[in-house]
């Protein structure tokens, strides 16, 4: 009875999630349907080499149905799958862009009075810069004045209405800014539930609960490290870069780790069962997400975690690739943009894919570091993730940083006590101030270990600038030793068994 009863569990479990767990298990077992996501966000990466270029209408009107027949008619219907998969991404990131008689897109280069909600509000100089939500597109609008004004806000913007071509305001949705003489009044305060206006309140309050009991470069570096707080000084910035430990002030997949642990654990304990547990922490990670600003890094590894999650659901072992791979897939489907112009984006995931192919290579070859500690693991980790990084940061910020090597082994077995001594500083800090004596001691300890990268400065390389062609060589070269070490015969056995499974035509 009981193994009918768990038989008869299985499929209502799957069934809450069906679409989910057809693509999760469709890309477990056919690599096919691998090779279509990836030329499907090739597709979208084509595009961004010419992000503001709008197909014309008509031209998705002929294409379509001359690959409807396709599909139906032709003998290889396998590649025209693929070039359907592939032209789908070219689609997805032409519709982000808006068409000239949406909203106010249509009054460029006017005078207009736009009533909008702020989406976000960021740091400008001596003033702010605001996202305003309008009909069409957002709106960046640089705002000098003081006044009160949230996330949530409803404000009325009077300026002169600017197209923007800049692909790092357009990653945020923004396709106009305002010039000219701007005015900003505010309309209305935030909506009683507004979640993301509440989160955001939360974000701050907390921010400055934590910072109050801190000296100042301590507390920001306190909240960095808790959840992505984005507050540290330029000087603070400039030494994490040095020391390649810029990583442990932004929201990561440990950090995700951490929050599904402790929330699972705490619904279980609750009496929750286990499949019931998974909606429960599925919400806390939608959360958390919104709390700590939802940057692509962020969404990557809260949807990373949740694959995870999902995969254990539905009773499959979760294969790290493949759940890195659906992500990126899941967030340039979101946003089209963060593929070819988001730098958190693309770092995040270089660095957690150098973790799943070159650590078990690089622990291979450093037998010589012991394991005590774990510091044979962390080195492997901190390469593995420095290897894939070094290039593209190389590429974007014209500096590459080899001194993380050194510091992440002695600053990574930190951080998960100045995360769980922070917290409860700023739980019970402002009632026992005693309590925020080991956070404190921590994080000098932290900065201490930064500054190590300053006695070495030949370790932090400034580049005066890096062509493209010269990452993608390096790229390409690693890929090379990559198989090399891997073993001829292993690679060329799986190009084999796969462009024998998906291009061979059906009969």
């Amino acid at each position: 009875m009981s193994h009918l009863r768990q038989g008869g569990t299985k499929p209502c479990r799957k069934r809450n999630i069906l679409p989910l767990f057809l693509l999760y298990n469709s890309l477990r077992h056919d690599s096919c349907s691998g090779m279509a996501l990836a030329l499907y966000l090739f597709g979208i990466g084509v595009h961004s080499l010419f992000p503001f270029a709008r197909m014309p209408d008509w031209v998705w009107w002929m294409v379509i149905p001359v690959l409807t027949a396709g599909i139906g008619f032709v003998r290889w219907r396998r590649l025209i799958i693929f070039l359907c998969a592939f032209l789908f991404g070219f689609w997805r990131f032409d519709v982000s862009l808006p068409r000239v008689s949406d909203g106010v897109m249509s009054q460029i280069g006017e005078e207009v009075s736009v009533t909008g909600r702020v989406a976000s509000i960021s740091s400008y100089g001596r003033g702010k810069m605001l996202l305003v939500t309008a009909p069409g597109t957002n709106i960046s609008v640089s705002y000098f004045q003081k006044s009160d004004i949230r996330i949530g806000s409803t404000v009325a913007v009077n300026c002169v209405l600017k197209e923007s071509q800049d692909p790092n305001l357009a990653r945020r949705g923004v396709f106009a800014t305002c010039g000219g003489k701007t005015s900003v009044t505010v309309r209305g305060l935030p909506d009683r539930f507004d979640v993301v206006a509440m989160l955001s309140a939360w974000h701050g309050w907390l921010t400055q609960r934590i910072t109050a009991l801190f000296p100042t470069e301590e507390g920001t570096l306190i909240t960095g490290i808790l959840y992505g707080d984005q507050s540290l000084s330029s000087d603070q910035r400039d030494l994490m870069q040095r020391a390649g430990l810029m990583h442990i002030v932004a929201v990561s997949g440990s950090n995700v780790t951490i929050v599904v642990s402790v929330l699972m654990a705490v619904v279980l304990a609750c009496g929750f069962r286990r499949r019931h547990a998974f909606y429960v922490v599925t919400f806390g990670i939608i959360v958390f997400t919104l709390f700590v600003g939802s940057s692509s890094s962020v969404v990557r590894a809260a949807i990373m975690g949740w694959l995870v999650l999902l995969a254990r659901h539905v009773g499959r072992a979760p294969k790290p690739s493949r759940i890195l791979f659906l992500s990126a897939v899941g967030l340039a489907t979101l946003n089209p943009w963060v593929l070819g112009f988001d730098a958190g984006f693309a770092l995040s995931f270089l660095a957690t894919w150098g973790l799943m192919v070159w650590t078990p290579i690089i622990t291979e070859h450093v037998s010589w570091i012991p394991e005590r500690f774990g510091l044979r693991e962390t080195f492997a980790t901190t390469a593995g993730a420095t290897l894939m990084t070094l290039p593209y940061m190389g590429w974007v910020f014209g500096r590459m940083s080899f001194a993380g090597l050194l510091t992440n082994m002695l600053a990574l077995p930190l951080v998960p006590f100045i995360m769980l001594w922070g917290a409860v500083a700023g739980v019970i800090g402002p009632m026992i101030p005693l309590a925020t004596i080991p956070a404190y001691g921590l994080t000098l300890l932290l900065e201490r270990v930064a500054h190590l990268a300053d006695l070495v400065p030949l370790l932090d390389v400034h580049l005066e600038q890096m062509d493209a062609g010269v990452m993608i060589g390096l790229y390409v070269l690693m890929a090379w030793i990559w198989f090399v070490l891997r073993g001829k015969t292993e690679l060329s056995t799986k190009m084999w068994v796969f462009f024998h499974s998906c291009c061979q035509p059906r009969r």
